[in-house]
C-alpha cells in the first residue's frame, strides 16, 4: 500500500506548513524521515523523536537478534542528553489483512485481539518497546479498493450504508468541490466544533498556507455535501500515488438524521474511480476487538463502507528516561 507517512507530500507538509524539526532516519538498511518533539510543563522540559511507517516485518519475523541490534543503536544514538526522554517507531508489520465480513465471527475477532495483544508483549520482553500510550499512527485502517467497476463498490457497502446513502438522495443533497469561499465558512465550523468538543485543530493562517500549497501541488481537495447551499458534511482528502487517503471529516449534527457523509463517501469514491485511482485509504481506525476504543464509532461507520481492513503492528516507545517517561505519560492523560 502506498506510504502516506513517509510521502514526500507529508514531508513538505510537517517542515514548511507545521513548521516541525525534521530528521534523516536509517534503519534496517530503510531511510525514513522522523520529527523531532520538544515541550515543557512547569518543571518538566522533554524532547522526543518520532518515525512512523517502519516496515521491519522481514527482520522481526526471520532476523530478531538483527532487529534487536538496531534498537540498541537507535538507543545508543539518539539518548543525547537528560532531557531525550524516548523514541518512538510506528510500525506497519500487518497483524492481520481481511475482509470486513469476517468481523460477523466472534471467534475470529478474538483472534486477532488475542494475536495483538501477544505481539505487544513480544516487543516488551524481547526488544524493550512498551506499547506507546499515544496513537500517533493508526492501528488499523479500512481500505476500499476502487479498482472494480462502481456496482461493485456499492454492493460491497453494508445494506444499511446503501440504505443511508438513499436517503441522503432524497433529501436533496448535493456534491460539490470546495470554492474560495467555502473554506472560510469550513475553518468556522471546524473551529467550532473543536471548541465544543475540547480538541486542537491548527490556527487558520496555518490551514490557508496549507491549502494554498496542497492545491497548487494538486495533492488534496475539500470535498462537500451541500444542502440549499449549507455545508452539511465535508471530508479533507490527500492524493498520494495511487491512493486518495482520507484525513479529516465532519458532519453537521443539526442533520445527523440525513446521512450526509455516508452520502459524502460515495460520491468521493465514485469521482476517483473515475479518475483511476487504485484505492481509498480511512486511514483511522479502531482495532479489532478493542471495544473501549476512541475511535470505536468512526470504525463503524467505515466498516459499513465494505473494503479489507488492515491490523498494523502499531506505536512503540523506547524509553531513555522512565522516570520523566512516567511523568510526561500522566500529564499527556489529563
Amino acid at each position: 500500500m502506498d506510504n502516506f507517512f513517509q510521502s514526500n507530500v507529508w514531508k513538505v507538509i510537517n517542515r514548511d506548513i507545521y513548521k516541525k524539526m525534521l530528521f534523516d532516519f536509517e534503519f534496517l538498511g530503510k531511510k525514513y524521515f522522523g520529527v523531532i518533539k520538544e515541550q515543557s510543563r512547569r518543571w518538566l522540559k522533554i524532547r522526543w523523536h518520532q518515525v512512523l511507517w517502519i516496515d521491519a516485518t522481514d527482520y522481526l519475523r526471520n532476523y530478531p537478534e538483527v532487529f534487536k541490534k538496531e534498537i540498541e543503536k537507535v538507543k545508543r544514538d539518539y539518548k543525547h542528553n537528560y532531557w531525550d526522554i524516548f523514541f518512538q517507531f510506528g510500525f506497519i508489520d500487518d497483524l492481520a489483512s481481511f475482509k470486513i465480513k469476517e468481523l460477523k465471527d466472534k471467534k475470529f475477532v478474538e483472534d486477532i485481539k488475542n494475536r495483538r495483544k501477544s505481539r505487544e508483549e513480544i516487543m516488551k520482553q524481547e526488544y524493550w518497546l512498551l506499547k506507546s500510550f499515544r496513537e500517533n499512527m493508526p492501528l488499523a485502517t479500512i481500505v476500499v479498493d476502487l479498482t472494480g467497476w462502481e456496482e461493485t463498490i456499492w454492493t460491497n457497502m453494508t445494506k444499511s450504508a446503501r440504505n443511508h446513502i438513499k436517503k441522503a438522495t432524497w433529501h436533496w443533497l448535493y456534491f460539490e468541490f470546495a470554492k474560495d469561499e467555502d473554506w472560510e465558512r469550513f475553518y468556522d465550523v471546524w473551529h467550532e466544533t473543536s471548541f465544543e468538543k475540547g480538541f486542537n485543530i491548527i490556527d487558520k493562517e496555518t490551514l490557508l498556507s496549507l491549502k494554498n500549497y496542497l492545491q497548487r501541488s494538486s495533492s488534496w481537495n475539500l470535498f462537500l455535501a451541500k444542502k440549499d447551499n449549507e455545508i452539511i458534511s465535508w471530508s479533507i482528502c490527500l492524493f498520494v500515488w495511487k491512493t486518495i487517503v482520507y484525513l479529516y471529516w465532519w458532519t453537521n449534527r443539526n442533520y445527523w438524521n440525513i446521512w450526509a457523509h455516508h452520502f459524502l463517501k460515495n460520491e468521493i469514491f465514485k469521482r476517483w474511480f473515475q479518475n483511476w485511482y487504485h484505492q481509498a485509504d480511512l486511514l483511522w481506525a479502531a482495532p479489532t476487538g478493542d471495544d473501549k476504543h476512541h475511535l470505536n464509532w468512526v470504525t463503524a461507520f467505515k466498516h459499513s463502507l465494505g473494503g479489507k481492513k488492515i491490523e498494523y503492528l502499531g506505536n512503540y516507545d523506547l524509553v531513555f528516561n522512565n522516570n520523566f517517561y512516567q511523568a510526561f505519560k500522566l500529564i499527556r492523560s489529563h
